[in-house]
């Protein structure tokens, strides 16, 4: 009860909340996260099905990127007790009364799904699961009726739910079919591609799916605080655009490593600024329509991940002037798409003001249209004009430096600002820029303001 306590604070009123006795969403979202950890760890639950619901629904809450029971550890302990229980196993299902079989099912996808996202979006990180992975049978278990005690509480699965639920598997399923983990590890080695054409399966495996979704969704303006339908299909499209825009990125930065270039390089940069104009499109739509707040923590992911992508095109000095130029507004939008996203997530906050942070120090201007550089010319009479009245020593002592030099590698791993630039204020923003596209982030990293 604690756990769906907590993961229910992030959508919860505020009115709400405060006839429960919190002063803000963050004192709410930490009682009941801590209660739920601490049942745990004294083992007050005994039922393992039971401890293995809390881990899942736990695994969807974050709390704070510093905590050592942070929402992976919650999923790789969802996965040991998954396992404990032979949910893995068909025997052991088929031998259930149908209502515990359905469940067991139900859960072992969810499972799943969510170790393919996560062995995407971290890229190496190793698949807990080895098993042969299967979406659950197709049951309308959403129609099974509600008790007639807790319809009050319990709301009727809606379309976009239903939606949600199967088709999220079914994308997580194209990345394993793809088997692009396996090119990029034989890149990686140096031996040839074993698929020259891996970015254009890609592309047209994920367009296939997107056919699949519902047509014609509309993002109304309601005001009303129950969680509206337009937000789940929003969030299956902006989820396959992150995925391509990692796949895409991930090919790029190991084709350059190789030293190929001309017509291939040009077409995954294509197919990279293509992915994240559409995630860029998604987002926004969903920053006017004021529905991020009812993000989950999967398009909070996306919404990260699209600011990393921003961020470096502006780094990137091969790019042309008018598109680092497009990507400062663009990070100016992601920004707005953050502030909605911290009145229910409070932890995103530091990322909010990381974001602050680089933006003052490389004195970048949504309103610049000519070059990016032009904020970096302290002789500049338009970059005079958006300097801060008091601006502090450390930005007008690097002034003088040309933030957007030649680098070896367009990718964040091997892309480094100059050490001086960084450490007063921002710390490693290349462990930033990490922690943005993978929402994951370095446990000791100085990169996380108090």
């Amino acid at each position: 009860m604690q756990a769906i306590l907590a993961s229910a604070v992030p959508y919860t009123a505020m009115e709400v909340l405060i006839e429960c006795g919190f002063t803000d969403r963050l004192t709410a979202l930490q009682f009941f996260f801590s209660n739920a950890v601490r049942l745990y760890d004294f083992e007050y639950e005994e039922s393992q099905l039971a401890k293995l619901q809390g881990s899942l629904v736990l695994s969807t809450v974050l709390v704070s990127y510093t905590m050592d029971k942070d929402f992976r550890f919650w999923h790789h302990n969802a996965v040991r007790l998954a396992v404990r229980l032979g949910l893995h196993k068909d025997h052991v299902v088929e031998e259930k009364e149908p209502a515990m079989k359905n469940l067991y099912q139900r859960i072992w996808s969810a499972i799943c799904c969510r170790e393919i996202i996560f062995s995407i979006i971290h890229l190496e990180a190793p698949r807990l699961i080895q098993y042969n992975i299967q979406q659950a049978p197709e049951v309308e278990w959403w129609n099974t009726p509600i008790p007639t005690s807790h319809a009050s509480i319990i709301p009727s699965w809606t379309e976009g739910q239903k939606c949600y639920s199967s088709e999220h598997m079914k994308l997580a399923i194209i990345g394993v079919a793809i088997r692009w983990q396996e090119v990029l590890r034989a890149l990686d080695s140096e031996q040839p591609p074993t698929r020259e054409h891996i970015d254009e399966e890609m592309s047209c495996s994920f367009a296939e799916w997107r056919k699949c979704l519902p047509k014609n969704v509309s993002f109304s303006r309601s005001s009303s605080q129950d969680r509206v339908d337009e937000i789940w299909v929003a969030a299956l499209e902006a989820s396959c655009f992150r995925f391509e825009c990692i796949f895409y990125r991930s090919l790029l930065r190991r084709t350059l490593a190789r030293g190929v270039t001309g017509g291939q390089v040009d077409s995954l940069k294509q197919r990279l600024r293509m992915a994240i104009f559409e995630l860029d499109t998604i987002v926004s739509r969903l920053v006017m329509a004021n529905l991020l707040r009812f993000a989950n923590l999967n398009l909070l992911g996306c919404v990260t991940c699209l600011l990393a992508l921003h961020i470096e095109t502006v780094l990137e000095p091969t790019e042309s002037s008018i598109t680092r130029s497009l990507a400062v507004t663009y990070i100016r939008r992601t920004e707005l798409a953050l502030q909605q996203i911290c009145e229910v997530v409070p932890a995103m906050e530091c990322n909010l003001r990381l974001l602050h942070r680089f933006l003052d120090q490389k004195r970048l201007d949504a309103a610049s249209t000519a070059d990016v550089t032009l904020a970096d010319n302290p002789s500049s009479g338009e970059a005079e004009e958006r300097e801060p009245e008091a601006p502090n020593q450390n930005l007008q002592d690097q002034s003088g430096i040309n933030e957007l030099e030649p680098r070896a590698d367009i990718m964040n791993s091997n892309l480094r600002l100059q050490d001086e630039d960084t450490a007063d204020d921002i710390g490693d923003v290349n462990d930033w820029l990490d922690g943005l596209v993978w929402l994951d982030y370095l446990k000791d990293s100085n990169i996380l303001p108090s």
